[in-house]
């Protein structure tokens, strides 16, 4: 029973001892792989730090490179980036450059960023460049040629408006819009190749441009805007498409070398002013497609006398080389070779303003209104007769006429505005076929006072012209 009892124990502590013996080892096997594994998690570690070390290292070399590299292209300007780190040209460093090339990588440039860089002489830009941006090149006198790239679509407002010395310009063929004044200002410019693209032409966009002799009106613009060659007085000959439907007031005032126009059917309204001054202008014919004429198209045309209105317009018609609107019988448009139609029943305001070679005037029985300023600064007119059924003469009606020597007021007539024989230096006689119950003002004139013709012409055009004059 002992040995038996020996031999238990021994195989009890003999399992005791191989278990331990496994859970040791077990144990040493359980460390050996976390070291393994601490150790491999340690070199993936360093490895990735280092390739990250590596990735900073290059990617803070690229921008090194890059900064030089812009550097190197952008140092002359002052810059900026937007959120997408294209860079956007504000300005120059030093304003003392000449010759001035814009590179490529440039996505727009800040409003008005060359403005008043009167050094600069020439100017190309590279592709990329969509905008000429407004105000870009404003004021710089000295500025003789500029490259606009292929990539280019639009030339904002004022981008070259004042310079002077800017001689020629070829646009693009995908521009598409040129801004309010865009080369407004260019006086020495005389050639500008208009792309067929082109679909708005701004206000005033080639204002005093005072060299510029020729224009062709791309087709795809339907609106000449307000002033758009204002000022330009050599320019004598002019393409305006068939798509144009309105002249806006002032589009060619001033273009006293322009001798003859032809607005194209199509067109329905003519502006204020739209052909005002140009005194070159010697005929004028309105096509039937007009529907609306403003105040003073032609006035200051010194040498027009032939206007005729093409047949089938339903709003007006010419005779006697003047243009009467056809509901109202108004005369809207004269000239110095006018003779007024018998049908007439208005002089219409301002309608020989500014005809400074109208000597005479016969004024037809029928006529009740002369609107203002219809005669004002006729510096020759001599000579007005007016028709017994005036009853109204408008503000300064004949202001300005000062070699008109006398008139006479017929009975009928009830009110002369204020002014309408202001400036007539040589008015001495007015004759008033009725000349109870007037005033002006807070005076009551008596019969006597207007029945001297020299006494009446003198209370008319200075004592008390500045005021309306009515019958009480």
């Amino acid at each position: 029973r002992r040995k038996e009892e020996e031999e238990r124990r021994r195989k009890v502590e003999e399992e005791c001892r191989r278990k331990e013996e496994e859970e040791r080892r077990r144990k040493e096997e359980e460390e050996c792989r976390r070291k393994e594994e601490e150790e491999r998690r340690r070199k993936v570690e360093e490895e990735c730090r280092r390739k990250s070390e590596e990735e900073c290292r290059r990617r803070e070399e690229e921008e090194r490179r890059r900064k030089e590299t812009e550097e190197g292209k952008f140092g002359r300007f002052k810059y900026s980036k937007d959120q997408n780190g294209a860079i956007i040209i504000e300005g120059l460093k030093d304003n003392t450059v000449k010759e001035l090339v814009i590179p490529q990588g440039v996505a727009k440039f800040a409003i008005g960023a060359f403005e008043d860089c009167q050094n600069l002489t020439s100017v190309t830009i590279s592709e990329g460049i969509k905008k000429i941006s407004d105000s870009l090149f404003s004021g710089c006198t000295n500025l003789r040629s500029v490259t606009i790239p292929k990539s280019v679509t639009e030339i904002e407002d004022c981008a070259f408006y004042g310079c002077k010395s800017l001689t020629s310009v070829k646009l693009p063929k995908q521009v598409d819009h040129i801004g309010d004044c865009a080369f407004g200002g260019c006086e020495q410019l005389t050639n500008v190749t208009m792309p067929d693209y082109v679909r708005r032409i701004g206000a005033n966009a080639f204002g005093s441009c005072k060299r510029l002799t020729s224009i062709t009106i791309p087709s795809g613009v339907t609106r000449i805007e307000h002033g758009t060659f204002f000022g330009c007085e050599r320019l004598a000959h002019i393409e305006i498409s068939s798509r144009i439907t309105h002249i806006e007031g002032a589009a060619f005032r001033g273009c006293q070398s322009l001798t003859s126009v032809t607005i194209p059917e199509g067109v329905t309204h003519i502006g204020r002013a739209a052909f005002a001054d140009c005194i070159g202008l010697t005929s004028v014919t309105i096509p039937a497609s007009v529907t609306n004429i403003e105040h003073t198209p032609f006035f200051g045309c010194s040498y027009l006398k032939s206007l005729s209105v093409k047949p089938g317009n339903s709003y007006y018609y010419s005779s006697g080389n003047c243009i009467i609107e056809t509901a109202t019988k108004a005369l809207v448009v004269g000239c110095k070779s006018s003779q007024i139609p018998s049908d007439v029943t208005r002089i219409g305001a301002r309608a020989f303003c500014r005809c400074i070679f109208l000597t005479s005037v016969d004024i037809p029985a029928g006529v009740t209104h002369i609107e203002e300023e219809a005669f004002y600064a006729c510096g020759s007119l001599t000579s007005v007769v007016l028709p017994s059924t005036i009853t109204e003469i408008g503000e300064n009606a004949f202001a300005d006429c000062a070699n008109l020597i006398s008139i006479t007021i017929p009975k009928g007539t009830t009110s002369i505005g204020a002014g309408a024989f202001k400036e007539c230096m040589r008015l001495n006689s007015v004759i008033f076929q009725k000349s109870k119950k007037w005033k002006a003002y807070n005076k009551a004139f008596s019969s006597s006072e207007l029945s001297k013709p020299q006494t009446a012409a003198k209370l008319l055009t200075q004592d008390y012209s500045p005021y309306l004059w009515f019958q009480s």
